[in-house]
């Protein structure tokens, strides 16, 4: 097959590539620079930003399939007045931009990676302690997961194309960006850390996990028109994660004990919910879907794949 890939250069892309790399792969990029970070071999196209007038005509000539990675994800340091206004002008309408052009250039399959976001954040009435499907009514709770469900009910309308969205909760691995990062800095610092009481349950994919089953998405019959959420089998609590974090990071986790009502009262008055949230809420991912529908199963284990994002982290902080 021929596929093209956007967000290539990127944390889940670099392994998406590697994962597919047995086909004819064709990547977009935003500018020549980017070129130096792909993998050898791949064919490149400059598209410029993505956004509702991209031109897509020359990337996807020949194309089989799409796999979709690109997106305005969380932003640190927002500094638009309409963010919304942002995440919909590259998630919505430039994913739909392309969809279209795809169906034009007789692509058959568009595989979308959304987010578990679309779902809920694991506090609405929509979420059961067994876990989001793919099947279940939508609760996006942000700005990004607003955007990535709208974007799915456009790629809804459009007859004549294969769409598969993937639901993933966040990721992990090495070089992971974002929030695990820095969770990664906190625990590499030393920073003593109240949630040793924490006893909620949570939801990750690793990214080879995550590259192995996009690959399943692309090649399997069975994943047309499906929404599929999608994660690594265990479960884990945050006090779990740190440990495991610690022991990657050869530097034990520092937990102290703190009542999570008293937590939960200190984080309203400092507006701090989302933070709370991700720390001691639960979010917990069903793939049973994935299981039953495609027959995948999660190649790596992750424990093993969580220190291995750890020490990778330890080996970059040695160099400095």
């Amino acid at each position: 097959m021929k596929i093209l890939i956007t967000g290539a250069t990127g944390f889940i892309g670099r392994h998406v590539c590697e994962r597919l790399s047995g086909h004819s792969l064709r990547v977009a990029v935003r500018d020549a620079f980017a070129v130096d970070r792909l993998p050898k071999g791949v064919d490149s196209f400059e598209v410029g930003s993505i956004g509702p007038e991209t031109n897509w005509s020359r990337a996807l000539h020949g194309v089989d399939a799409v796999v979709h990675l690109a997106a305005r994800a969380h932003v640190l340091n927002e500094t638009s007045s309409d963010p919304l206004a942002e995440f919909r002008k590259v998630n919505r309408q430039g994913t739909v931009t392309l969809a279209k052009a795809a169906k034009a250039a007789g692509v058959k399959r568009f595989v979308f990676m959304s987010s578990i976001g679309v779902n809920g954040n694991g506090q609405g009435p929509n979420y059961s302690g067994s876990g989001y499907r793919g099947t279940d009514d939508p609760e996006p709770h942000d700005l990004y997961a607003i955007s990535k469900r709208e974007a799915e009910d456009e790629l809804a309308r459009i007859e004549g194309l294969e769409i598969v969205n993937i639901r993933p909760p966040l990721v992990y691995g090495p070089a992971v960006p974002g929030n695990m990062r820095s969770l990664l800095g906190i625990v590499w610092k030393g920073v003593p850390l109240p949630l040793a009481s924490a006893k909620n349950r949570r939801s990750f994919v690793g990214v080879r996990n995550l590259a192995d089953f996009v690959s399943v998405c692309v090649e399997s019959p069975q994943a047309a028109g499906k929404t599929l959420t999608v994660a690594d089998p265990e479960v884990i609590s945050t006090p779990e994660l740190l440990t495991i974090l610690g022991r990657g990071l050869e530097k034990p986790a520092k937990l102290l004990p703190f009542p999570v009502g008293l937590a939960a009262f200190a984080a309203k008055l400092a507006r701090k919910q989302k933070a709370f949230d991700s720390l001691f809420g639960s979010l917990v991912v069903d793939s049973s879907q994935a299981y039953e529908v495609l027959g995948w199963k999660a190649p790596h284990a992750l424990e093993a794949g969580m220190l291995e994002m750890a020490q990778y982290y330890r080996t970059e902080r040695m160099k400095d």
